[in-house]
């Protein structure tokens, strides 16, 4: 008998402890705990070459008769022939993916995670990511980094539906341009 007095104890502190401690979910956003209300990630895809990357990185280009540049076959390797990405006319996700997330801080207040990763280093960057018109710019060099992300922060005027979006491109090491399709996220933030 005693045993299952002990046992019904020891079984009623651990509900009460459980049921007592903070909750993960319940916790209020704010700076020092944001809360994820949202996120996208989609494909890159390459939309176009510059000749003059490929060559300063060492890769040899061809031209055809029209006089459109293109990777010469002699300057991939033969672990990159299957996974470099070529320009193409209609490709879907070849050459990386990108991602927005949206976090809700609290009190109007958000900030917003956006980057991409590509199949191959990169040199140069252009990007953008707006919630509900708030613009962010960033560009510069990759010295032959796979990703880049960034941050940034605000707040909005007034609580409700709000959407998230980034663009941009990517420039390979082979000269090709690898360009977003543009994920978004919408979400309420208060």
């Amino acid at each position: 008998m005693r045993r299952r007095s002990v046992a019904a104890i020891v079984v009623t502190l651990i509900f009460v402890y459980a049921s007592a401690a903070p909750s993960a979910a319940a916790a209020e956003p704010s700076p020092d705990n944001p809360q994820l209300v949202g996120a996208a990630v989609v494909p890159m895809t390459a939309v176009g070459f510059d000749p003059a990357v490929a060559i300063s990185n060492g890769y040899a280009v061809v031209y055809d008769h029209n006089g459109k540049a293109a990777l010469s076959n002699a300057s991939l390797n033969g672990a990159q022939s299957g996974a470099i990405a070529a320009p193409q006319d209609v490709v879907n996700g070849n050459c990386g993916n990108s991602w927005v997330w949206l976090y809700d801080v609290g009190r109007l207040k958000y900030r917003v995670d956006t980057g991409f990763s590509v199949v191959m280093s990169a040199v140069h960057y252009s990007w953008k990511a707006t919630v509900g018109g708030y613009p962010y710019t960033w560009s510069g060099g990759l010295a032959f980094r796979y990703s880049w992300q960034a941050s940034a922060t605000g707040t909005v005027s007034i609580a409700g539906y709000y959407l998230a979006y980034a663009y941009g491109s990517a420039t390979l090491s082979n000269g090709v341009i690898c360009k977003s399709l543009d994920p978004e996220d919408g979400e309420s933030l208060y």
